[in-house]
């Protein structure tokens, strides 16, 4: 009964991945139309149903341990101790699973005290991320985390499904339609620059991406023959994807992941020069793309001033960039020819570079704080505008993080800890501010409502108050250590701590949203899976 049972669950959850991961960034309904919605409705739909269905196996599975184990401490006697089988280890605890299970209650209580209870039960129009939606992501990771049977086919979808994103994306902004997305959108229009692949939205679109294309790097990087061919491939689609997708946040995301690669690549030599051959290739997609830069959005890559992300294109580091990583790729290969000492082998190299890395984070962190505060700081940089956070910073960012920022100063206690409630950042900052003045809006923008802070994690602080908004930190920060500690013993781990940080990185200036958070927090499962589920041999020792 038990192993029927754990198999029904097993299927379930394998289920759920493959909608999650491989059927939800592909799945539109209707084109672009209320895309947002479509994958909202899919996702909703689906958590809701494999709910109801997982409920009564979870049920009938409990009763079953139990009694199994009610009955083996009845048998066992004083001299044998026993090591309880893999089924039993779903019963165990981590404390990631503190950290979900208190956002999630913590999410609740913010709903119970919120004032826009109706709103924040769905969450806002378009946006859906209210309370059912915060209560289906903690159940994903606990049902996933559970019943998640290890297999690599789960991995081998995700990939895929990641890689036909970024093919598709990158087709796009070269004009090529091919699923016939496009047919009736002007090729001037707002939407045609800024809606691509199956994602739509560029910003839902570059979450993702700096989620998932970790995962085709890490392919490269840990495999041999085919599948690191394959790996390769979709590395090049990867940085393709996000050095063409249009959001400069997304080179921040893959910053983290490359730089979570170095880490993990500095004790061992062939990894070390497979991590250079990807930064080669990273370095060499924007001269590439620079030289074709006519062929996609040429109105708007002649003005590279005006962006971020066209200036990256163009700049001139990147050449400096290929030189230094093909030297270094050459040297690791000829000291590898002639038998040189492995200078990783001690970790020496990834302990300094740890420090480093903390020093480096810490300084930047601060340089960029005290030019926020002090005015006279900043001129001594040269007033760089990208060093203070003023209006129109970030596309608009500044204003809205500064508007964020003085709303939690000026709420009651009772909102600074528990929050307006799940979604209702709109709701609160509409009722405390006149938004036309504080923001100005023109244009595509003019009469739009914020319905987020257009930063997840200053976001969460806002909506979950500053109890949600520390649980929901301590997630990825526990679950990013956990990967840490294990890559040693599980180097799918390494894979883990870079979607981690990508998605982290990028989403600082990004938002939740009906993709990649679902996908984030099955992946957050399947990884605390691969950690409750180690290979054991199930014994019985004797006492002395």
């Amino acid at each position: 009964m038990e192993k029927k049972a754990r198999e029904y669950m097993e299927a379930l959850a394998n289920g759920y991945i493959i909608l999650i991961l491989g059927v939800l960034p592909l799945y539109m309904k209707d084109g672009f139309n209320m895309i947002g919605d479509a994958k909202y409705l899919l996702f909703i739909r689906s958590a809701l149903l494999l709910f109801c269905l997982s409920a009564a196996g979870a049920a009938v599975l409990l009763a079953v341990t139990r009694k199994k184990k009610c009955g083996a401490m009845r048998g066992t006697g004083q001299g044998i101790a026993v090591r309880w089988p893999k089924a039993d280890r779903s019963l165990q605890w981590s404390l990631t699973d503190s950290f979900v299970l208190l956002y999630g209650i913590s999410t609740v209580i913010s709903y119970c005290f919120s004032e826009f209870r109706q709103e924040a039960f769905w969450g806002y129009v378009d946006w859906h991320m209210g309370l059912m939606t915060q209560l289906l992501l903690v159940w994903s990771y606990f049902f996933i985390s559970r019943f998640y049977k290890r297999e690599k086919f789960a991995w081998k979808v995700a990939g895929a499904a990641a890689f036909l994103v970024f093919l598709l994306g990158v087709l796009n902004r070269y004009s090529c339609d091919v699923i016939g997305t496009y047919r009736e959108i002007d090729y001037w229009d707002w939407n045609r620059r800024h809606l691509l692949s199956t994602i739509g939205n560029i910003n839902w679109y570059c979450s993702y991406a700096c989620l998932m294309c970790p995962l085709l790097l890490y392919l490269f990087w840990s495999r041999s023959g085919g599948p690191r061919m394959l790996g390769g491939v979709g590395s090049f689609i990867g940085f393709a994807a996000i050095f063409t997708q249009g959001s400069s946040s997304g080179f921040l995301g893959l910053g983290a992941s490359m730089a979570v690669l170095l880490w993990a690549s500095l004790k061992d030599q062939e990894k070390l020069k497979r991590f250079f051959q990807l930064f080669f290739m990273m370095s060499l997609m924007p001269p590439l793309l620079a030289r074709t830069s006519e062929q996609f959005l040429p109105y708007e890559l002649k003005m590279p001033k005006y962006d971020l992300a066209c200036q990256l294109l163009f700049w001139k580091i990147w050449y400096v960039a290929m030189a230094l990583s093909g030297f270094a790729i050459l040297f690791l290969y000829v000291w590898q020819k002639r038998g040189g000492r492995d200078f990783l082998k001690s970790g020496a190299w990834r302990r300094v570079y740890t420090i480093a890395v903390a020093v480096i984070l810490l300084a930047g962190a601060s340089f960029i704080l005290l030019c926020q505060l002090s005015e006279g700081f900043w001129k001594l940089t040269g007033s760089l505008p990208e060093l203070r956070i003023q209006g129109e910073w970030g596309s608009g960012r500044g204003a809205l993080w500064k508007v964020s920022v003085q709303c939690f100063l000026q709420s009651g206690w009772k909102q600074r800890l528990l929050g307006a409630g799940p979604d209702c950042f709109a709701g609160i900052i509409y009722k405390m501010f006149d938004m036309n003045q504080e923001i100005f809006m023109a244009g595509q923008w003019q009469g739009a409502i914020f319905a987020n802070a257009h930063n997840e994690w200053l976001n969460m602080l806002i909506t979950g108050g500053l109890l949600g908004a520390a649980l929901y930190a301590g997630i990825f920060i526990c679950s990013f250590m956990k990967c840490r500690n294990r890559a040693e013993k599980h180097p799918v781990m390494i894979a883990g701590m870079m979607m981690i940080a990508g998605y982290a990185a990028n989403n600082f200036f990004g938002f939740q949203q009906a993709v990649a958070a679902p996908v984030m927090f099955v992946v957050l499962g399947m990884l605390s899976a691969i950690v409750r589920f180690p290979p054991l041999k199930c014994s019985a020792k004797g006492s002395k």
